[in-house]
């Protein structure tokens, strides 16, 4: 037991082995042992788009219901945690915790790179206050033209597929996952190419730097232009026969 400005919570560890069975009456018991406060993390070896896997199995759908039926919650980095030595097999997200009577924004978790296992070891913390810091969960970087991401998107997405299963939209939704990472890593493939692109026109221009004041490389023409100050942005822009109202009223 922990104690905690919550009261006592209980912490405990977790490895479920993947050739037992496990069904909801199963997960239903363990998370009744738990009681009402507690945190529980470990190797569940249970898959589900909860805690960032692209599909579910049926350890993973009933670990899910018994979670909704008691009022859990999951505490997980929605990104792989384990990375199998057999490159045929996806990396996936098989170690999170579960938690159950603490507010959400009291617990963070985060990824510690321990390259000792095929496991990726996860810490949670439990703060004694609220955290008004919230990383960013955006999967397109800042600034970028929604309006044309979009349009690219609906242009390589057909909504003429038969979703009939839950296998359709699983597949489904793996297709637009996988669009969105294709999108993702041509932007960052761009950035990184004209950041090298700048960078060589950078040393370019100061190998072909000289002495020589009416050449375009002369040395003080190239500090001038790299010490130039940039021009300030008011918050406000007003007209000259406004600002002298203003400050007649204020006067």
């Amino acid at each position: 037991m922990l104690e905690t400005s919550l009261g006592e919570v209980l912490v405990a560890a977790a490895y479920l082995p993947p050739r037992l069975y496990w069904n909801q009456q199963d997960f239903n018991a363990l998370l009744l042992q738990l009681g009402q406060r507690f945190i529980i993390g470990g190797d569940f070896n249970a898959k589900h788009r909860l805690w960032g896997n692209h599909r579910a199995d049926s350890r993973g759908l009933a670990f899910h219901d018994a979670l909704a039926g008691c009022s859990a919650q999951v505490l997980a980095t929605g990104r792989p945690t384990f990375f199998p030595y057999n490159r045929l097999n996806v990396p996936s997200c098989l170690d999170f915790f579960v938690y159950k009577g603490m507010p959400d924004n009291l617990l963070s978790v985060r990824e510690e790179y321990d390259l000792s296992s095929d496991h990726l070891p996860l810490l949670a913390s439990i703060s004694s206050s609220v955290s008004l810091s919230n990383g960013s969960n955006s999967i397109l970087p800042l600034g970028a033209n929604i309006s044309k991401f979009r349009q690219i998107l609906d242009a390589a997405i057909h909504l003429n597929m038969t979703l009939s299963s839950t296998d359709d939209v699983d597949n489904a939704v793996q297709i637009l996952v996988d669009k969105v990472r294709l999108y993702r890593r041509i932007a960052n493939r761009v950035r990184s190419e004209l950041a090298l692109l700048k960078r060589a026109s950078v040393d370019d221009m100061l190998e072909r730097a000289t002495a020589d004041e009416k050449s375009k490389f002369a040395l003080w023409k190239l500090t001038r232009r790299y010490k130039r100050q940039a021009a300030p942005k008011f918050p406000v822009h007003v007209s000259s026969v406004v600002a002298h109202h203003l400050f007649r009223s204020l006067g």
